[in-house]
């Protein structure tokens, strides 16, 4: 989820996606996924109005047709003094899923076979989307990471830092988590203006030299035990980077400079009826939700099957 306060500061905004297919079910130009608004508060995130939703386009230079699934995500407040400021950057996550038999991909033959980059079954990407009315309708503003073979936003004083999960060597490899970054002031100004965005750079052993688009990467979490789908966010108290990961069991991993983290720990074990915990959300409770303290909120969703997922939420504290 992203979270972030209303321009008002009067309430919480929450944003998802509906992962329900919308139009052309089962058919070609099928189209998954969409940016969803609540306003709520921190113990109420449905709130008590209607969703709002937005559905990103198809068929643009930003977004191919060929993506069947558009859908976020991570939210960020441009703060005062920036440009665009108070507007909202939100990650969305961009996928080509499974198509019905006889869809007609770009570099496909006429057959659907030989499909060159889009031949694997699944691949994701992470595109930014502007929003200039507090999460009501949104721009998308194009793609911006993808992996190194074709198949959550952290600010620091230059950078905008995104960490995910990265494929290599032709989906044989999966990083632990990966990250890329990229100049504040570059992408807030381009940003803003509706420009093209700058380039992202990947990490990859011990340097910045991958493109975020297609590059290859490096895992800066080698030390493990534990891992899985990860969101990362600042804790003011502790002056560390805070990285919580999920797949079995919640874990929790600092850094003092978004590249070299500690050993994981279990922070919440996984109880016998559960499948798994997804989607991690850090939330502070704070003016800026974005900033983690001395206490602070996790959101998950405790996952056994779509129908009955929920979204959960622990407390966690930490000393300085």
């Amino acid at each position: 989820m992203g979270i972030v306060k209303s321009l008002d500061g009067s309430h919480y905004l929450f944003f998802g996606s509906d992962g329900s297919c919308h139009a052309n079910c089962n058919l070609p130009g099928e189209r998954d996924g969409s940016i969803t608004r609540t306003v709520g508060t921190l113990d109420n995130p449905l709130g008590t109005q209607p969703p709002t939703e937005t559905i990103l386009p198809l068929n643009t230079a930003n977004l191919p047709a060929y993506m069947l699934y558009a859908g976020g995500g991570p939210t960020y407040r441009v703060p005062a003094g920036q440009p665009g400021a108070g507007n909202l950057l939100l990650i969305y996550q961009a996928a080509r899923l499974s198509f019905p038999s006889g869809y007609q991909y770009p570099d496909c033959d006429a057959n659907g076979q030989n499909c060159g980059q889009h031949a694997n079954g699944f691949y994701s990407n992470f595109g930014l989307a502007r929003s200039t009315d507090d999460g009501l309708t949104w721009t998308d503003l194009g793609l911006i990471i993808s992996p190194g073979t074709p198949y959550n936003l952290v600010a620091t004083s230059n950078c905008f830092y995104i960490y995910f999960p990265d494929v290599i060597d032709n989906g044989n490899v999966a990083t632990g988590m990966s990250v890329a970054r990229v100049s504040y002031t570059a992408l807030l100004t381009a940003a803003s203006q509706g420009t093209a965005l700058p380039s992202f750079e990947k990490y990859n052993n011990g340097q910045w030299n991958q493109p975020g688009l297609g590059g290859t990467s490096s895992s800066v979490l080698p030390n493990g035990p534990y891992c899985g789908d990860m969101n990362v966010a600042w804790d003011s108290t502790t002056k560390q980077f805070i990285a919580i990961q999920a797949n079995a069991v919640i874990s929790v991993t600092e850094s003092s400079d978004g590249i070299n983290w500690s050993p994981s720990t279990i922070l919440v074990n996984q109880p016998p009826a559960t499948d798994n915990y997804e989607y991690m959300t850090l939330t502070g409770t704070g003016a800026d939700p974005s900033i983690l303290g001395s206490s602070f909120y996790l959101y998950f969703t405790d996952y056994q099957g779509w129908i009955t997922a929920s979204i959960d939420r622990v407390t966690v504290s930490c000393g300085a």
